[in-house]
């Protein structure tokens, strides 16, 4: 898709867990471990119809917008099953209302989202209630 979506848009925030540790314990296989999974999160969204992607938005996270909660979910799932398991990924699915602005996304949702991934655990997809409804 060229466009980003607008209106209600399905957000997918992923994040390393303890990821600070991790660097601290050893760069080169962070960085390693980072490139792995840079490469997976590129290649499982993209098979998902994403609208956009941020990585290291925020260090060693990625920020993707989707047109339907269902394939947020999907790539979400995959991500989480990749082969590659060094690295502990939390995730948060929701919907808001959303407007592109200069080839990304700002405002309440993607701040809320941001809050909701901070409270999974490495290995756990956190999706709102809306989400689930809209999914189910």
């Amino acid at each position: 898709m060229s466009a980003l979506p607008t209106g209600v848009v399905a957000f997918l925030l992923l994040d390393v867990e303890a990821s600070t540790s991790l660097w601290n314990v050893s760069t080169p296989e962070m960085e390693s471990a980072l490139d792995a999974l840079d490469h997976d999160v590129h290649s499982i969204v993209s098979a998902h119809d994403v609208s956009v992607i941020k990585a290291r938005g925020e260090g060693d996270s990625h920020f993707c917008a989707f047109e339907l909660a269902s394939r947020a979910i999907a790539a979400a799932a995959a991500i989480q099953r990749r082969s590659d398991q060094r690295l502990a990924v939390r995730a948060a699915a929701l919907l808001g209302e959303a407007r592109p602005r200069e080839g990304d996304y700002i405002g309440r949702v993607v701040n809320h989202g941001a809050r909701i991934r901070s409270v999974a655990h490495g290995g756990q997809v956190i999706a709102t209630s809306s989400v689930v409804d809209v999914v189910e």
